[in-house]
């Protein structure tokens, strides 16, 4: 199984939409079961509602700010009240949406 650290590298790497971190992130779900476990994986990577339904699941109640630019796009994500956000770049607004979840889940894991 891929860690969060893996998909956080997979992720640093990313310059576009890839199935293979599409299915790592699919596997963080735990509320999807037998048949469409395996074969609805949402395009998490290229799509930006399916990237903030994501976030919706794993933080449940944290807001998504999200902004682009002429070379970059950017998401921020508040994480907790000791460390309200975290806020991320990327080429496409749907791998920064992933890059900020992946971070807070870290800091979240971390106990930060």
């Amino acid at each position: 199984m891929t860690t969060l650290t893996d998909l956080k590298a997979l992720l640093d790497e990313a310059q576009g939409p890839s199935r293979e971190i599409d299915r790592s992130f699919h596997l963080l779900r735990d509320d999807i079961e037998g048949l469409a476990f395996v074969f609805a994986v949402p395009e998490y990577t290229s799509s930006i509602d399916a990237a903030l339904a994501l976030i919706e699941h794993k933080l449940p109640g944290r807001y998504c700010h999200l902004g682009t630019g002429p070379s970059f796009s950017h998401a921020v994500i508040t994480v907790g009240e000791d460390n309200p956000e975290t806020a991320w770049f990327a080429p496409t607004l749907a791998l920064a949406i992933l890059r900020a979840l992946v971070a807070a889940l870290i800091e979240q894991e971390n106990g930060e």
